[in-house]
């Protein structure tokens, strides 16, 4: 098994690590193992997509059909020199 050394911990960051632990009946070693190993186990892609939010909630499968804009030409760009 691996050995970690995390150095700069705020003092309030273990101590609210250590009262978790204590309410899970588990040392805070474990606890923070534990904690490591479900981060390990997330996909690394958990953020949010927008369009794929909208479509769950407002898609074809709830009735609502989204239709989005045809894109127009690029604007042309501004210039500010007189």
């Amino acid at each position: 098994m691996a050995q970690l050394t995390i150095r700069d911990l705020p003092d309030k960051t273990e101590e609210l690590l250590r009262i978790r632990a204590e309410h899970a009946g588990i040392s805070l070693e474990a606890y923070i193992c534990h904690i490591l190993q479900k981060a390990s186990l997330t996909p690394e892609n958990n953020s949010v997509d927008i369009v794929q939010m909208a479509e769950k909630y407002f898609g074809s499968e709830q009735g609502v059909e989204l239709t989005l804009p045809e894109r127009k030409t690029q604007r042309s760009s501004i210039d500010f020199i007189e």
